[in-house]
């Protein structure tokens, strides 16, 4: 899994960002939302990759996912971080 956001986003409380996954698939947040949601977002979107349960652990707070916008390509200039 590859995700990539703009450069604008490292020091903004907000993100927006695509999921690139090696089978050519991709998952993006419709709009721009808190860096915690999205963090829990991305941790349940990687756990259902791996067949896991996600985020609602015991004891971790649960955050409603997002509404995302599937196979779309990100654009060019993006910075690209590698999610194992």
């Amino acid at each position: 899994m590859i995700v990539a956001n703009p450069l604008e986003t490292m020091d903004a409380p907000t993100i927006e960002a695509a999921v690139l996954f090696s089978d050519g698939r991709s998952e993006r947040t419709a709009t721009p939302m808190p860096k915690p949601a999205f963090a829990a977002w991305l941790l349940d979107l990687i756990a259902a990759e791996r067949g896991d349960q996600g985020c609602n652990r015991a004891g971790a707070t649960s955050v409603p996912a997002p509404s995302i916008v599937t196979n779309r390509q990100p654009k060019l200039g993006h910075a690209l971080a590698a999610v194992n």
